[in-house]
Formats: C-alpha cells, structure tokens, sequence
C-alpha cells in the first residue's frame, strides 16, 4: 500500500515539474475594442451625412428609437458599419441593414 502512494506521489510530482518547466509565451496584450456608440452614435453619424435613414420616421419616431427598439426586438442592425461610411451611398452599398 505504501509502495502505490510513493508511485502516484513520484507521478504527481513529475507531472508538476514538467508543467512547470513549460512556459507561455504571451504577445503583447490586444488594446481592448473601442466601444461602439451603438444607435446614438449611428443615427448622429447619418444626420451628420445628411442621410435619410438618420431623419426621424414619419410619425416622429426618432432614429436611436426605432434602431434601440428594432435590435431589442431581434433584429441586428449593422452600427459598427455606419460609423464607418463616409456617404450615404456607401451606406446604403456596404451596410446591411
């Protein structure tokens, strides 16, 4: 009985040491990804284009609303990619929405 807490203790002991012999090389640390302004900041940037889908929608729904509501409901709308148009016809040419 000794003798099989000696061979697991010997085991346990080797696979520590070769564990501790291994070391990560780590790269340097990613900046974290800047927030995204999300609705806010897309409905600002496309009034700031002067692009239709920024206005409010006729029955006075404000942009933010009606994209916060539309993703709460499911519906992912491409925010990231607004702020990075330049036009309103990139817009409209490279955003899904």
């Amino acid at each position: 009985m000794n003798r099989i807490f000696q061979s697991v203790a010997v085991i346990l002991m080797a696979n520590f040491l070769a564990g501790a012999s291994c070391f990560r090389n780590n790269p340097d640390p990613v900046d974290p990804p800047v927030p995204s302004e999300g609705c806010a900041g897309a409905c600002a940037h496309m009034l700031k284009l002067e692009c239709p889908e920024g206005a409010p929608l006729e029955d006075g729904t404000t942009c933010e609303t009606f994209c916060t509501n539309t993703e709460a409901a499911g519906h992912a709308l491409d925010t990231e990619c607004v702020m990075g148009v330049t036009s309103c016809e990139e817009l409209h040419s490279v955003c899904e929405m």
